[in-house]
């Protein structure tokens, strides 16, 4: 991560393989086009009419857990050592996109567990960055993504949604007192599943797939968030992306 990159108009977006470009250049993804990917080429796009430049960091990575521990035989970070050693170097991001969770979903954490972890981040970035506009990013997860038969995963889901309604509302309780802006976004595959809650096969990024949408499901994803970013017309660098977490 370095130092001096982000600025007050940048977006700063902490993840996993949902918004992690790497993890989709491989071949069963379309390359560099998750929603973060779309944004930074929406913004770029305006780069000509605007004076001033973006970036949007990717703080996001395959594999990565809410939770600090191993998931799937790698050692994940955990949010809140990635976000405070991305805010360390990279201070005062205009704002901040918090997508962690699937991971933790499908490996059957506690949806508690998950929700202290997202409550933490958003104190840490109202302590360190009180000005910063937070966006939760919610999902209702696709019915067959997840350990368990499909009662569990059901039951755990309802669980999730619960939990971030609740981080929401610590949300809007913190930026009440900080009075920076933030929103919360409570589904990002909003349109993406179908009737028996999976993902619509012209979303999937291949014909088995349960939880990695294809480049046009990330546009959707895109749309879902947009509202929620604010100005959206500030052009923006190319991506910078934190390797060393």
């Amino acid at each position: 991560l370095a130092k001096g990159l982000l600025g007050r108009d940048a977006v700063m977006v902490v993840g996993d393989s949902l918004s992690d470009d790497a993890f989709h250049s491989g071949s069963l993804h379309a390359p560099g086009r998750t929603w973060a990917g779309q944004l930074e080429s929406n913004l770029a796009g305006a780069a000509g009419q605007q004076g001033e430049q973006r970036y949007v960091m990717s703080v996001a990575k395959h594999g990565e857990t809410a939770l600090k521990g191993k998931y799937n035989r790698q050692q994940c970070a955990g949010l809140n050592d990635r976000l405070a050693a991305a805010l360390k170097a990279n201070p005062n991001p205009g704002t901040v996109v918090l997508a962690l969770g699937a991971n933790d979903f499908r490996a059957g954490t506690s949806a508690a567990k998950v929700g202290d972890a997202l409550k933490a981040a958003i104190d840490l970035i109202a302590k360190q960055s009180p000005s910063t506009r937070i966006v939760l990013a919610g999902v209702g997860y696709p019915s067959n993504y997840g350990a368990g038969d499909k009662a569990a995963r059901s039951e755990r889901a309802s669980a999730y949604a619960r939990m971030f309604k609740g981080v929401a509302s610590h949300l809007a309780k913190v930026a009440g007192r900080t009075g920076a802006p933030s929103a919360f976004v409570a589904d990002l595959f909003k349109g993406l599943r179908d009737d028996q809650g999976r993902l619509k096969p012209e979303y999937r990024a291949n014909p088995k797939e349960a939880i990695h949408p294809n480049a046009l499901g990330h546009a959707q994803m895109l749309a879902t968030l947009t509202p929620a970013l604010g100005s959206p017309a500030t052009p923006v660098m190319p991506m910078a992306r934190a390797t060393v977490l």
